[in-house]
């Protein structure tokens, strides 16, 4: 796995939903009706899903909408309610009613961040310990260290993460295909298609057919150093470590970089290391 697959699995868990604590919330177990009409009020919609024998909690709408959250005691409470409500029409209108993300609380929020510092500071001692062979290639092939069918496995699920939300965002801007949509996520895991298995390559070491190498500095800049780059230089990191631990590139590569011949040429011709 490269670096730019690694972007891809940070991209999909920093958009990812928030996941709240199992500790009890009535946001936890919620609903958005839709296909309100823009004149409803909130007491006779409450009498409303009071008269369709729906365990709610509380309702909440926004000023002018054509929709409301509607919060429940349980799980149970709020699968009945969405088989109900997606059956039933009010003043005319077929409604309908999907699953809605808790609202962030405050304090859980609050327990989170502290929990994400204690991991990053966790993650950054265990850095420090790491050999430079070790940190090149959690830099360039984060996923050097872990079987291949697991890799395959991880790779699926941030595909199937990236579906669910296209799924999610889908439905909020077009309400026409809504009673398909929720076919497609009963067939497909949540997600709006078939994902087809993924296919394992042939070739797991040594398939890269393009390399870039960057010419630097080590960590105290005492050594000029061709390889790659431990870290972005937008953070603040320039030390440069020798690729020979690296496995996604073959050994021509890896043999020509080192040949004396060839740094000898560059530093020849640049006469100031690029840093930058």
């Amino acid at each position: 796995m490269d670096q730019s697959e690694s972007t891809l699995t940070e991209s999909i868990d920093s958009h990812s939903e928030p996941k709240l604590e199992t500790e009890y919330t009535s946001e936890i177990f919620k609903l958005e009706v839709k296909n309100l009409p823009s004149n409803f009020g909130f007491g006779v919609f409450k009498k409303f899903l009071a008269s369709l024998n729906l365990n709610f909690v509380k309702i909440k709408f926004p000023t002018g909408g054509s929709f409301a959250f509607v919060t429940f005691k349980d799980e149970k409470s709020r699968e009945e309610a969405f088989k109900v409500l997606n059956e039933t029409k009010y003043k005319g209108k077929q409604l309908q009613a999907v699953y809605s993300k808790a609202a962030p609380d405050p304090i859980l929020n609050k327990r989170k961040n502290e929990t994400l510092d204690d991991q990053q500071n966790l993650k950054q001692a265990k850095t420090e310990n790491l050999t430079l062979e070790e940190k090149v290639q959690n830099s360039t092939t984060p996923l050097w260290n872990i079987n291949y069918q697991k890799q395959l496995d991880q790779k699926t699920n941030c595909i199937k993460q990236l579906l669910r939300k296209c799924t999610f965002k889908m439905d909020k801007v077009n309400e026409g295909i809504f009673f398909w949509l929720q076919k497609q996520k009963d067939q497909h895991e949540g997600m709006c298609c078939k994902l087809l298995e993924t296919v394992a390559s042939p070739v797991v070491d040594d398939y890269r057919n393009k390399c870039e190498f960057t010419i630097g500095f080590n960590q105290d800049e005492t050594k000029t150093v061709v390889g790659f780059r431990l870290g972005e230089y937008k953070t603040g990191s320039n030390e440069v470590v020798e690729p020979y631990a690296c496995k996604n590139f073959p050994d021509q590569m890896r043999s020509f970089v080192k040949v004396k011949i060839f740094k000898f040429y560059l530093l020849k011709i640049i006469r100031n290391v690029v840093t930058k």
